[in-house]
């Protein structure tokens, strides 16, 4: 263009001879304007076009975006997947070891069983044969919390094996998450079993009983032995159905392990096909319920259902008291149970110094049928402060007195707890203490065994704060009438008049009792230092040789 316009101003400074080419040169002006105008078109044109590739484009790295996130996601699962097979390929190839092993577990697992109340497990197949083959779980449930009591089976997995513990308790989670266990009864026939109901037991928070089936020796073997002993540790009771089983357990852990007779399928438990009694899943599973719940075995009508002696060799293991009983007075129920196991059976038990009326409480469920006598100065200062016991006794006969060596009345040392009062004077005792002064009806108990017209022989136990001597010397009628003393005594002269455990011992000796049984103690709360002694005296025929074979080993 430039040109264009250099070469019009030339032409109009030439002669008018040259002005015939204007026309001529306006047409090449016009057509170059036009290609001009037709050139800017063609730009706006491509510009437009340039633009909707831009938008196009920035969709598409917008949509490109959209898809890389949705790989990604994508691509996250895949490998969040990947990790959960290849978890459950590592299981399931420690589960092909654990079995192809077979030193513990087998394929078909430990059948866990979910029982309720109502259920009548004798006129259940399932429940009939329950016990017949291997181990097994029966769970006691809390409501109706399942749409189902069909088994179940866990496969036991050897503690010993790394991982192994862990998969358990996963297992076992999964097949109780939704259930409300209360109480567990195991029986056990390989260690496998053994891990299952622990497994059980602590993911459920449900006490455990074991029962162990077999009378393999399998719990010395070194590779199980903390298996057992955790077992052992965390059940709250164990059983056995065989006599030595139960002696190399007690041996081998120092636990408690009692003797249980075997089940038996509802049509032999009236002896059919079964030369001895045999109990039926249903009774020996609701009475395993009660006692597991207790801490303690319940009373049993099934003795005589084993007919294997016991080994002579067997260590004693003292069992736990029951649940409900007051540490401080689980060695009194311990030493009354020991008594008991001799055949001792006291027609009446007659208890000086009762307070709340614990001890007696206490011994009414080791000897039920005995009748009771309960001797207490304050009584009622007892039942305003824990009248408890006495409410649940209406049987028991209350003497509100004190016992001493003749009939009048004294000044009982009251202290502010009641418990350590006295009638030896309360300065000598602590003279730091505010001791209340109150007359009291002192009575013998030869006295109120006349009187209460008490027949047979009996229990006494004594707990009168250092007057044990005043008490002992006002029952020598009765005392022909007794077999054995429960006394509490003093290894120290806590007051001039009052006696020592061994003076003490050397009375009752000369009255006709021997040291019996250790029944518990009080010591000092800084060094330990003993300071009173619970003990049992008993007379020859307690201790006798010949009432009791038994004791006379050899």
């Amino acid at each position: 263009m430039p040109d264009f316009f250099r070469r019009l101003i030339r032409y109009l400074n030439y002669p008018a001879d040259t002005h015939g080419k204007v026309d001529e040169v306006l047409q090449r002006v016009r057509q170059l304007s036009d290609e001009f105008y037709a050139r800017i078109g063609a730009l706006q044109t491509d510009s437009y076009h340039l633009r909707a590739v831009a938008d196009w484009h920035t969709q598409l790295l917008n949509e490109l975006n959209a898809r890389e996130k949705e790989a990604l996601k994508t691509l996250s699962e895949i490998q969040t997947g990947l990790r959960k097979v290849q978890v459950e390929v590592q299981q399931a190839r420690i589960s092909l070891e654990w079995i192809q092993s077979g030193a513990i577990i087998s394929e078909e697992g430990i059948p866990i069983f979910f029982w309720e109340p109502q259920l009548d497990l004798d006129d259940s197949s399932n429940f009939s044969r329950l016990f017949e083959a291997g181990g097994a779980l029966v769970l006691l449930r809390k409501g109706d919390t399942s749409e189902t009591s069909l088994p179940a089976k866990i496969a036991p997995a050897p503690a010993e094996q790394l991982g192994a513990r862990a998969l358990l308790y996963l297992r076992v989670g999964k097949v109780l998450a939704s259930e409300n266990i209360s109480g567990i009864i195991a029986q056990c026939r390989r260690p496998g079993d053994l891990a299952t109901a622990i497994a059980a037991a602590d993911v459920t928070g449900a006490p455990l009983a074991l029962i162990f089936a077999s009378d393999e020796e399998s719990s010395a073997e070194s590779q199980f032995a903390d298996l057992f002993e955790e077992a052992l540790r965390k059940a709250r009771l164990s059983f056995c159905t065989s006599a030595l089983a139960r002696s190399t357990l007690q041996t081998h852990y120092g636990k408690k392990v009692w003797l249980l007779p075997p089940f038996a399928r509802a049509e032999d438990a009236n002896g059919k096909g079964h030369q001895e009694k045999r109990l039926t899943p249903s009774e020996l599973i609701q009475w395993l319920w009660v006692s597991l719940d207790k801490g303690f075995p319940t009373e049993t009508p099934f003795e005589g259902c084993i007919s294997a002696p016991e080994p002579r060799d067997t260590p004693y293991v003292e069992p736990p008291a029951p649940r409900e009983i007051h540490w401080e007075m689980q060695s009194h129920f311990q030493a009354l149970y020991r008594l008991k196991l001799t055949g001792y059976l006291p027609e009446f038990v007659i208890d000086v110094g009762a307070s709340t009326g614990y001890w007696s409480h206490i011994a009414s469920q080791i000897f039920p049928e005995s009748r009771y006598y309960l001797v207490e100065p304050l009584l009622e200062k007892y039942k305003q402060l824990e009248g408890t016991v006495y409410g649940l006794h209406p049987e028991f006969v209350l003497i509100p007195a004190a016992a001493g060596n003749m009939a009048t009345e004294m000044v009982l040392n009251v202290s502010a707890e009641l418990y350590t009062s006295s009638l030896i004077d309360g300065e000598s005792l602590s003279a730091d203490l505010d001791w209340l002064k109150l007359k009291v009806p002192v009575r013998t108990l030869d006295e109120i065994s006349s009187t209460l017209n008490i027949l047979g022989r009996g229990l006494l136990k004594i707990d009168v704060q250092l007057a044990e001597e005043l008490v002992l010397d006002g029952a020598m009628d009765l005392l022909q009438r007794i077999d054995v003393i429960f006394i509490e005594l003093s290894h120290g002269r806590f007051a001039p008049q009052a006696k020592t455990f061994f003076e003490m011992t050397e009375k009752l000796h000369r009255l006709g009792f021997e040291y019996f049984d250790y029944a518990g103690c009080w010591r000092n709360s800084q060094t330990g230092r003993l300071i009173q002694q619970d003990a049992i005296f008993a007379r020859q025929v307690v201790l006798s040789f010949e009432e009791h074979p038994d004791l006379n080993r050899e």
